[in-house]
């Protein structure tokens, strides 16, 4: 038997019929009746048996179906782990993808897919969200795109969000919406209550008569000929041919819908489904960044933001904030733009915190025309001005923001009312008012100026950001208590010449690392991964010497300056939104340290083996926290991190969570560190006693940790590998968590 003869035997199990079966398999019905009888040849027994009504499975075809299901599977994992080990885009990829998105974008995706990879096969359903999110709970489905919201407890990033809109024709886009005719299409249950929701909102309650179809399509063709009004995604919008208005809710909440991308926690590392996410969101940004805005939606959106001023001011009659994007030329709405956006917003909350304010009603929009907010403050309109123009005149980016200050009779605070001057020009630091009106520099000039901008804030943030975490990643690892044989809160563990706050000046003294970790990867973003990874050595050489400075030649984190580092440039490398995605990262990670292990450990024999590292190699074949780097650090991706987000889905503390992944990432890996204090063998029984435990006790409480910290010292064991991957874990899920940016 071979794969071929499984795929048969699938047909036929499914089919039931030899006719269909055939059919399936692309063959005559003579031919697949001789390979049956083949088969049954070889294996000396009887598999179907024929009727009128098709064929069934005899008993001995019945065991036959069930193991060459098994194998086939053993096959497929057989490829995807080869396929992982290699870092070929090959093997088979399967995907799910809702209807909206296969008809509109998908036809596109799938043909630069193939183009770049030829030799990955293609298995792509096409369906409703509820039925394709179904195959990837069953697990048929390695990868999908869906609308909607779903739980997921695999790898999802937001892939995009658009509006839904209402549509008629032109001649009746003046016309209440009560007075003629409603036209709704099929879509999920979620969907169809939201539009229920805000046909009430909007005084449309009576639906008699209302026409009803099945197709998306059909929908908006009977809207284009005048025959009624619809509510439909902004995807199938292109070239409509009449009057769009994208929806808000009665509370000022915009009405959107979500599309994600679901991936299944073992494929994500596959290079084949990594690099079908990556095109995925490729060709997102390319979409929003190729639409144009004309002077008639400019228009039509200014028209929008004033009458929502007028009416949130009637309502509170205090002042407020309108937050728009200074963008000159015809494209308004781009990620690069929505993250300067995003910023914008952050650096209002932090004025508002420090100002002791908290907003009556705040809210944000995203147009084809730019993104805006709204803030209703119970303040003084100066003192408001005064923080809105710190805010613009702070920094380059500050100067494409435009926040508006409108007191309640709904005139706008001017810079002169606190005597300052006007706003700079971006190229020539004129005042813009002049450069504006004289048309001193070309809209090509603006548009390149703005672009560098933009980069320059997010490449800013982004690396800063990196660095951030990673500290706090190193002072949350340090300050869970207890850990056995580690340094705490609680004691000093196995060790005698570091406390809790040598760990906490060395971490300090490692900010400006882990940022010049993150900023090498993104000047390196284009370059093959291994260039990174070789830029990083000597930052890391110089790393050490500053850790060793801050804590007076204490080695408490170089496992940490090795590891975190990578980790760190491997963020810089990534776009923003690649990481929520942990299997990203740390793919991303294996493939800047491909070949590290072999490259490390060539020519070390017996005889010239000097290094712990380098004993255990040659002795057991230990490649410790060089394999662990190279595999894409399976300890923390596939132990670490799960046992850590469960923990704290279950409610328990930081410390009782933090104390469950450090013991399970023990009880799973090989940590050098307790060989070297004591023996393999001693690591080895130590690691399924562990098992043991966690078997009955996932996340064992603070007495049976402390117990585990006692014995640990009184063997002086210190398992100084694993808490390192346990800060690298804590890193992983701050970075999957709160590192996301909203556009």
């Amino acid at each position: 038997m071979d794969e071929k003869d499984y795929e048969l035997l699938h047909a036929l199990d499914e089919t039931r019929n030899i006719t269909h079966a055939a059919d399936k398999l692309y063959m005559t019905q003579s031919a697949l009746s001789k390979r049956i009888k083949a088969l049954e040849q070889e294996l000396g027994v009887e598999i179907v048996l024929r009727s009128r009504q098709g064929i069934r499975f005899t008993p001995a075809g019945e065991q036959v179906l069930l193991h060459s299901a098994a194998a086939a599977r053993e096959m497929e994992k057989m490829r995807r782990q080869l396929a992982s080990i290699q870092g070929e885009a090959c093997g088979t990829l399967r995907a799910g993808i809702s209807v909206n998105f296969s008809y509109y974008r998908l036809p596109e995706v799938l043909t630069e897919y193939h183009k770049a990879y030829p030799k990955v096969r293609l298995d792509i359903a096409t369906g409703h969200s509820r039925n394709i999110y179904q195959q990837m709970l069953d697990s048929s489905l390695d990868v999908a795109v869906l609308r909607g919201e779903y739980p997921w407890d695999g790898t999802q990033f937001l892939l995009s969000q658009e509006n839904i809109c209402l549509i008629c024709s032109e001649e009746n886009k003046d016309r209440p919406i009560s007075d003629y005719l409603y036209i709704d299409h099929s879509s999920d249950a979620t969907i169809s209550a939201q539009m229920a929701r805000w046909r009430y909102e909007n005084g449309v309650t009576n639906d008699a008569g209302n026409f009803v179809v099945d197709n998306i399509m059909v929908c908006r063709e009977m809207v284009e000929r005048g025959l009624g009004w619809a509510l439909m995604p902004e995807v199938a919008l292109d070239n409509f041919k009449g009057y769009v208005k994208p929806c808000t809710f009665e509370n000022g909440e915009p009405f959107v819908r979500r599309t994600y991308i679901f991936c299944q926690r073992d494929a994500a590392a596959l290079p084949q489904v990594q690099l079908f996410m990556d095109m995925l969101k490729k060709h997102r940004e390319e979409k929003n960044m190729e639409t144009t805005v004309s002077l008639a939606q400019m228009l039509d959106a200014r028209e929008r933001r004033v009458q929502h001023q007028q009416e949130l001011l009637a309502r509170y009659h205090k002042p407020l904030i309108c937050f728009t994007m200074n963008i000159c030329g015809p494209i308004k709405d781009s990620p690069l733009i929505r993250r300067g956006f995003g910023r914008g917003r952050q650096l209002l909350r932090q004025q508002f915190l420090r100002a002791k304010l908290t907003p009556l009603y705040q809210d944000a929009v995203r147009e084809v025309t730019g993104c805006e907010a709204f803030y209703v403050l119970d303040a003084d309109p100066l003192t408001i001005k005064k923080f809105t123009t710190d805010i613009e005149d702070a920094t380059p980016l500050g100067r494409l923001f435009d926040m508006d200050v409108i007191r309640p009779d709904g005139l706008k605070v001017d810079r002169e009312e606190l005597n300052l001057e006007g706003r700079r020009c971006l190229i020539c630091g004129g005042p813009a008012k002049v450069c504006s009106s004289r048309r001193i520099h070309t809209v090509a000039e603006l548009q390149k100026k703005t672009t560098e901008i933009l980069t320059e804030a997010r490449d800013a943030q982004d690396i800063a950001d990196a660095a951030r975490l990673a500290v706090r990643a190193l002072l949350y690892e340090v300050t869970t208590t207890p850990k056995p044989g580690l340094v705490d809160r609680r004691n000093s563990g196995s060790h005698r010449d570091m406390d809790v706050f040598t760990f906490m000046d060395s971490a300090a003294a490692l900010y400006p690392y882990f940022e010049a970790c993150a900023r090498t990867g993104r000047e390196t973003a284009e370059q093959p991964a291994p260039e990174t990874f070789a830029a990083l050595r000597p930052l890391g050489c110089e790393a050490e010497g500053e850790m060793l400075d801050a804590t007076g030649g204490v080695n408490t984190h170089k496992g940490a300056v090795f590891s975190v580092g990578i980790v760190c440039a491997a963020l810089g490398r990534l776009d923003r939104s690649l990481w929520a995605d942990a299997a990203r990262v740390l793919a991303e990670v294996s493939a800047m340290t491909v070949g590290l292990t072999e490259k490390d450990f060539a020519g070390v024999t017996a005889e010239n083996a000097a290094t712990v590292g380098q004993k255990l190699y040659i002795r057991y074949g230990i490649t410790g926290v060089r394999g662990q780097v190279e595999a894409g650090l399976p300890a923390v991706l596939n132990v670490g991190l799960p046992v850590l987000e469960a923990g704290l889905a279950k409610g328990y503390d930081f410390d009782r969570v933090g104390g469950g992944a450090l013991l399970a990432i023990l009880a799973n890996s090989t940590d050098t560190n307790i060989i070297a204090r004591s023996s393999r063998e001693r690591q080895l029984a130590l690691t399924e006693e562990l098992k043991a435990l966690l078997a009955q006790t996932p996340y064992p409480d603070k007495d049976a940790l402390a117990a585990l910290d006692d014995r640990f010292i009184a063997e002086n064991l210190s398992p100084g590998g694993s808490a390192d991957l346990l800060a690298l874990t804590w890193l992983l899920h701050f970075v999957t968590t709160e590192g996301n940016i909203d556009e």
